[in-house]
């Protein structure tokens, strides 16, 4: 045979998958008029993966998430704060 089987690695890690919500798009509608069109279905098609260490339980999955909100939420806050900045200057 040209080609050997190989054995399969295990990757230990979970993963949490983020999909937007009708508050998310709501506020992305008001702040971005190109966005007018968008539904949930559209912004759900390619969601954002987050890889996080292997979680075996519920309670293991919270715990990981308690430990980086912060993470997660940075880079949400960066966007608020500059949707801001952007707004009040065309209100200039």
């Amino acid at each position: 045979m040209f080609w050997r089987r190989k054995r399969m690695t295990e990757v230990g890690r979970s993963a949490i998958v983020v999909t937007p919500t009708q508050p998310f798009l709501d506020w992305l509608q008001s702040v971005d008029p190109t966005s007018m069109e968008l539904t949930l279905a559209d912004l759900g098609i390619e969601p954002t993966i987050y890889l996080i260490p292997e979680c075996e339980t519920p309670e293991d999955v919270a715990d990981c998430l308690r430990g980086i909100r912060r993470d997660l939420s940075e880079p949400v806050g960066r966007l608020v704060s500059s949707t801001r900045n952007v707004a009040n200057e065309s209100k200039l």
